[in-house]
């Protein structure tokens, strides 16, 4: 009856040693350590993917191209001439940024002419008589 002794042995410790055999199987854990470096590297890829899409690229228009392009929209009408003159300070700004243009100077303030203020009551009409406005009662 050896095959009861051997029936009641394997029935004992079966599990047991079917799990240390399943855990040293190479057959099924090489394949399963290939499918996490493979996830692993998939996560790596995709999170460098996004990072490079969110780079701005060379499409990006310029300070001078911006400019030209709202100069185009002022002179078709859809820019007000006090939107194109703010946008217009903003970017001229950035290119003189851009290019290493030190900014303009102030105009100097010239003095405004003295124009001497007309009278307001020029009093009687001088003695020669009343100059002639040609206006003329009708």
């Amino acid at each position: 009856m050896v095959t009861g002794q051997w029936t009641a042995t394997a029935g004992a410790t079966g599990w047991a040693g079917q799990a240390s055999v399943l855990a040293l199987d190479l057959s099924i854990f090489l394949p399963g350590v290939y499918l996490a470096l493979a996830l692993l590297v998939a996560a790596a890829v995709l999170a460098l993917l996004q990072r490079w899409r969110r780079v701005p690229g060379k499409d990006a228009l310029d300070a001078s191209d911006q400019l030209a392009q709202f100069r185009s929209l002022y002179e078709e009408g859809a820019l007000s001439e006090e939107e194109y003159n703010r946008l217009r300070a903003l970017l001229g700004g950035q290119l003189r940024q851009a290019l290493d243009v030190p900014p303009r100077p102030a105009r100097p303030q010239l003095p405004a002419p003295e124009v001497p203020p007309p009278e307001l009551n020029p009093g009687p009409p001088s003695a020669s008589g009343p100059t002639d406005t040609r206006i003329h009662p009708g």
